[in-house]
């Protein structure tokens, strides 16, 4: 078997590669590529007993940084980046940078705003969104629309994440781009890679199930246009035996409706059920959004979405998943 050499880093800071005079104080390059909900982020760690850092070379928090991860042929961007905070450890005289995703401009995720919008689909309003702050849209999934919902002093990420959510939808940003994409049709695509226990490169795994909190049905109302009034539509997710009923108080316009909506809360509530983590040899291939298989793992066998995929190369390379089990609703 062909040897594995070491990950090679490569550091653009204000459009300037800074990569050799970093090289000789790198202890530690982590990346953090998340599914959804959340801007990437990057952490380098850098041996300062000299004080350099701490002075000449200390760098201007807001800048730009674009870091490179090159492992056995395969050169990966990161992404572009600003430095969001600059932590001085005494205990070893480390200084941590931290950064934090340039895509997710501060007017997108801090700036409050207030907007009622009406008779419009989420696809429209994710657009109009993108547009206002000079990004793209890609929307994969059915399109949802809306009588009427109202933003309240909430900025205009927070407000999108949150109606994503509630039907059934994600969203990132991503080099200038915002992408929305329907949950469950990613729980269903095949799996990038199998991880054998025994056979494949893991380090450690935590995986775990839970019980509580966990619902196995769900109750919305809805208007029947044939019998002129509010009828109940429950829902239950075939072959669970176990969990509550969960009780919506919102309404919904029509059956299919109805549907969606109960389907969507019963995700929101259950996509933890069964979740954890796995350490495995450093695998430039995995980031957040695709799908795994486990086997060999017993009860937790199956197929499971990537959360988050955090690479570290430090002494090793390693990645870490946050996953969860796929839901089949």
């Amino acid at each position: 078997m062909e040897k594995m050499r070491r990950p090679q880093i490569r550091l653009i800071f204000d459009n300037k590669d800074i990569t050799r005079d970093v090289i000789n104080y790198l202890l530690e390059f982590s990346y953090d590529d998340y599914a959804h909900g959340k801007a990437d982020n990057v952490e380098i760690k850098l041996e300062d007993i000299d004080g350099i850092w701490k002075s000449n070379w200390f760098p201007q928090k807001g800048l730009k940084m674009i870091p490179y991860i090159d492992y056995n042929g395969i050169k990966v961007k990161c992404g572009e980046f600003e430095i969001d905070e600059i932590e001085a450890s005494s205990a070893a005289d480390v200084i941590t940078i931290k950064g934090i995703s340039s895509f997710v401009s501060k007017s997108l995720r801090m700036q409050k705003n207030n907007k009622n919008w009406e008779h419009i689909g989420l696809k429209d309003i994710a657009g109009q969104i993108a547009r206002k702050h000079d990004f793209s849209l890609f929307f994969d999934g059915d399109d949802v629309y809306f009588n009427k919902i109202s933003q309240k002093n909430e900025s205009d990420l927070h407000f999108l994440k949150r109606i994503c959510e509630q039907t059934g939808m994600h969203i990132k940003v991503s080099e200038r781009k915002i992408v929305v994409f329907e949950a469950k049709s990613y729980d269903e695509k095949k799996p990038l890679k199998t991880f054998v226990r025994g056979k494949s490169d893991i380090l450690s795994f935590n995986l775990r199930t839970k019980s509580s909190d966990i619902y196995r049905g769900c109750v919305v109302q809805y208007f029947d246009e044939e019998k002129k009034k509010n009828v109940e539509y429950y829902y239950e997710i075939k072959d669970m035996h176990v969990g509550q009923i969960l009780k919506i108080n919102k309404r919904a316009h029509s059956l299919a409706e109805a549907e969606r909506l109960a389907k969507c809360e019963l995700r929101n509530k259950n996509q933890f059920e069964v979740e954890g983590s796995i350490e495995t040899e450093g695998d430039i291939s995995l980031f957040g959004g695709q799908n795994i298989a486990l086997s060999g793992f017993g009860v937790f066998d199956g197929n499971y979405f990537i959360e988050e995929a955090r690479h570290t190369i430090s002494a090793k390379y390693t990645t870490t998943l946050n996953i969860r089990k796929v839901l089949c609703y």
